[in-house]
C-alpha cells in the first residue's frame, strides 16, 4: 500500500524521480514495471461526465486487475467501448529505471497538462500523477463544484475512523 503527496519536478528529459520510500515496495511488486493511463472521467450530478486531468499509475500487478475488469466489459455496448478505448489504449507501460526515475509519455503529460512541476499523490493502490498547480486548485474544498459539503460528511459518517 502506499500514502502520501510528494511535489517532484521533471528532469530535461521528462523523467520523475519516484521517492525512495516506494521504490523497494515497487520493485518487490512488480519488478518495477508500472502502468500510467488517463484517470477516468468524474461523475457530477448537475455536469455530467468531467474529464479528469491527472493520471493514474499502477504497478504491473494491480493494473493487470483493472484492466481484466475493463477487458470482461461487453464491447456492444458504446459506454463499454468507451471506457475499454480510455484505459486499455490510453494506458502506457513504464518502467522504474535503474536510479529511481520513471518516463511520462508525452501524450499522457499533455493530457494531465504537466510541464515540470508534478504532484505524486499515493492513493493504496496506485498513485494520481497531477500538474503540481492543479493538484493544489482542487485542494481548494470550500469551492470544489463537483462535491458538495453534505456529500462529504454523508461519505464521512459512513467510515470508522
Amino acid at each position: 500500500m502506499f500514502y502520501g503527496t510528494n511535489n517532484l519536478t521533471l528532469d530535461g528529459k521528462h523523467r520523475m524521480a519516484v521517492p525512495a520510500k516506494y521504490r523497494e515496495r515497487i520493485k518487490d511488486l512488480c519488478g518495477n514495471n508500472m502502468v500510467v493511463a488517463p484517470a477516468a472521467p468524474l461523475v457530477s450530478a448537475d455536469k455530467g461526465l468531467v474529464v479528469s486531468e491527472y493520471l493514474w499509475l499502477y504497478t504491473a500487478d494491480q493494473w493487470a486487475v483493472v484492466a481484466q475488469q475493463v477487458m470482461g466489459l461487453s464491447a456492444t455496448v458504446p459506454a463499454n467501448r468507451r471506457m475499454q478505448q480510455m484505459f486499455l489504449g490510453g494506458a502506457e507501460e513504464v518502467s522504474v529505471d535503474g536510479t529511481g526515475r520513471l518516463l511520462l509519455p508525452a501524450r499522457l503529460r499533455e493530457h494531465a497538462k504537466i510541464e515540470k512541476n508534478v504532484a505524486l499523490v499515493a492513493l493504496g493502490n496506485k498513485f494520481e500523477i497531477w500538474a503540481e498547480d492543479a493538484w493544489n486548485a482542487s485542494q481548494d474544498f470550500d469551492n470544489d463544484s463537483l462535491v458538495s459539503t453534505e456529500q462529504v460528511i454523508e461519505q464521512l459518517n459512513q467510515l470508522v475512523l
